[in-house]
């Protein structure tokens, strides 16, 4: 938040505009959304699986939809949005050209790069419904750009959604569970790793994840609880 002095005393002036982007809490009407372009999906509810954004654990049920060109969980944005200029229209040049033969063929020019952020958000969005009817998901930009094998910029992640992990629900809750029992952190990393396969994930993130959810009661009254139903 930054004063600028205006004529008529002081104005506040508010840089979210730059700062939404992933991980980001919305209301769903910031201009950086573009709703007036792409509209507003339907809002699908989800009991089932863990959504864990930066390692934190965001609370079932799942309100999943597409506000504008973000994909939201419960009004936290879970893709990476695309930070260029949005044109009003999308027009593609069109022209006639004739081949060495003599055959007239015509060339149309590329989409602009944000044409399709509409029908990609609402992909995302049953992409992660259909993953948390048996599994949970873990969406981080910055662990996204450091596990991935090749250099990403932040240009280079607009428009995806950085998922770096979807574990199975059911074996996930044990796990978390045992090494929540642990007493120090080498032993709650060692047991939540041992009978589990954590993919890219290194230790300093199972650590982040179990002291997270250590501070966690929500998730913490729901592990205990689905431990408890699956006996």
């Amino acid at each position: 938040m930054a004063l600028i002095l205006g004529g008529s005393g002081l104005i506040f002036a508010d840089y979210a505009l730059a700062e939404i982007d992933f991980g980001s809490v919305i209301k769903g009407d910031e201009p950086r959304l573009h709703v007036e372009k792409y509209g507003i999906s339907e809002p699908i509810v989800v009991s089932n699986g863990y959504v864990f954004v930066d390692f934190k654990y965001s609370p079932a049920p799942y309100t999943i939809q597409r506000i504008g060109q973000a994909v939201v969980v419960n009004n936290i944005i879970v893709n990476c949005l695309y930070t260029n200029d949005i044109p009003k229209v999308f027009k593609r040049h069109v022209s006639e050209f004739v081949d060495d033969k003599g055959k007239k063929h015509l060339w149309k020019s590329p989409p602009h790069p944000a044409a399709n952020l509409k029908n990609l958000g609402d992909l995302y969005v049953n992409v992660l419904c259909e993953i948390l009817c048996s599994r949970s998901v873990f969406l981080s930009k910055l662990r996204y750009k450091s596990i991935s094998k090749r250099s990403l910029t932040n240009a280079a992640l607009q428009r995806c959604m950085p998922k770096i992990w979807q574990p199975d629900t059911v074996e996930f809750v044990k796990m978390l569970n045992i090494a929540l029992e642990m007493k120090s952190n080498e032993e709650s990393i060692v047991a939540f790793k041992e009978k589990h396969n954590v993919g890219k994930l290194e230790d300093k993130d199972v650590l982040l994840l179990i002291q997270n959810a250590r501070k966690c009661p929500e998730l913490l009254k729901r592990i205990q609880l689905e431990n408890i139903l699956s006996r």
